[in-house]
């Protein structure tokens, strides 16, 4: 029998009755001990480690943060009001801290109308207004960026056509939509974003008779558009031919930008319930005329082809924008009759408008085009937005 010996310094030294110490006990003890120091210095080390770990997984983490907001391209962050000074503070968590900030990368939707701003809870027509009551009226989207709108020129000329073809009275002179325009963009906060300019019939009796509204409204509303995501921006649209037809010209001349859009909106039904991105509406004798929302420019042997206003295409914006940028780049381009199957067998194709911008097609009805993006498309898109940097922010 071994005991601890209770007059000794270390307890831990194992002696006999007699005094004299006993080996094996001391021995079990110093391996006991060793083992149990062994054991501490591992605790400790797995403890190290696990908080290297940590650390490794944080700045990881925080390297990926910052590697993916680097990657935004230039679009990305003018629709989030952003700028590239802006991303570190994003990145490590202050940016919303700051109230400017983040009343700029928050920005709300603002509306003017009639002549003033006014809070969205205050923006209204009346029950009796023909725009809502018939869809009497006209219409503009317009793009801005870098805190100007973007070929504005454009888009009055063309609203004051669609007005003067509805026998429709603009309450407002050019001057004064121009100056209500960028008071509306300055409103908004944000650089980039997208404005509904509006003019309805006005107020009047019930019926169809126009000649009792006395008076228009007019209202530009500013917020952001993103008609599809950024997958499908980069990755290519996938399109259908929708069963829905254009309105024929000798009905409603397309080049009126008409608040009556039920025809689109049933078309945009079909690509919804397809699961598709956008649909492609023909018009009565079977040939392409555009998108619900959108031009169609289809790419073939290198030559450019869009359909013509007379086969149902809206004027679009953009679309004049393209040819002339086409032009530029010596690419042959062409307004020409198109069928379905020049989109089935496209090398390429494209959509355009102003909410869109330019989006690459992917597929029309299940049919894969050959390429997405392709190379005219490529060249088009670096050159459009060479042209916003040149019309926008680089303006006098």
């Amino acid at each position: 029998m071994t005991l601890l010996a209770p007059d000794t310094l270390s307890p831990h030294i194992c002696r006999s009755e007699t005094g004299a110490l006993d080996i094996p006990c001391h021995e079990r003890r110093a391996r006991r001990l060793r083992a149990q120091a062994i054991q501490q210095w591992l605790d400790g080390l797995g403890h190290l480690l696990l908080r290297f770990w940590n650390c490794l997984r944080d700045c990881a983490r925080s390297i990926a943060t910052r590697r993916e907001l680097a990657a935004l391209d230039q679009r990305t962050l003018k629709d989030i009001g952003l700028a590239p000074a802006d991303l570190p503070a994003v990145a490590d968590g202050s940016f919303l801290e700051d109230a400017t900030r983040r009343q700029r990368a928050l920005p709300h939707p603002v509306c003017w109308m009639n002549g003033t701003l006014v809070a969205l809870d205050q923006a209204r027509v009346s029950v009796f207004d023909h725009g809502l009551l018939y869809g009497d009226g006209v219409f503009e989207g317009i793009r801005f960026y870098h805190g100007r709108s973007f070929r504005l020129d454009a888009h009055l000329d063309r609203l004051y056509r669609s007005a003067a073809a509805l026998r429709l009275t603009i309450p407002y002179d050019r001057a004064a939509l121009i100056a209500a325009t960028n008071e509306t963009i300055a409103a908004f906060g944000a650089r980039n974003g997208y404005l509904r300019l509006v003019v309805t019939r006005g107020e009047g009796r019930l019926g169809l008779d126009p000649s009792t509204c006395a008076r228009g409204n007019t209202f530009i509303l500013a917020d952001h558009l993103a008609l599809v995501s950024e997958d499908t921006r980069d990755g290519g649209a996938r399109l259908i031919v929708a069963a829905t037809r254009r309105l024929s010209p000798d009905g409603l001349d397309p080049r009126i930008k008409s608040l009556n859009y039920l025809n689109h909106i049933l078309a945009r039904m079909e690509a919804t319930n397809a699961g598709a991105d956008e649909a492609i509406l023909l018009n009565a004798q079977g040939r392409v005329a555009e998108g619900t929302a959108d031009n169609i420019f289809i790419v073939r042997s290198g030559a450019l082809l869009t359909p013509p206003a007379t086969d149902g295409a809206l004027e679009g914006i953009t679309r004049a924008v393209v040819l002339g940028l086409a032009a530029a780049l010596h690419i042959p381009a062409r307004e020409t009759s198109l069928a379905t199957y020049d989109l089935y067998t496209a090398d390429e194709a494209f959509l355009t408008g102003t909410g869109a911008e330019l989006i690459p097609v992917r597929e029309v009805d299940g049919r894969t085009l050959g390429a997405c993006p392709g190379p005219v498309f490529a060249r088009l898109m670096t050159a459009f937005r060479i042209q916003i940097e040149q019309e926008t922010l680089h303006a006098a």
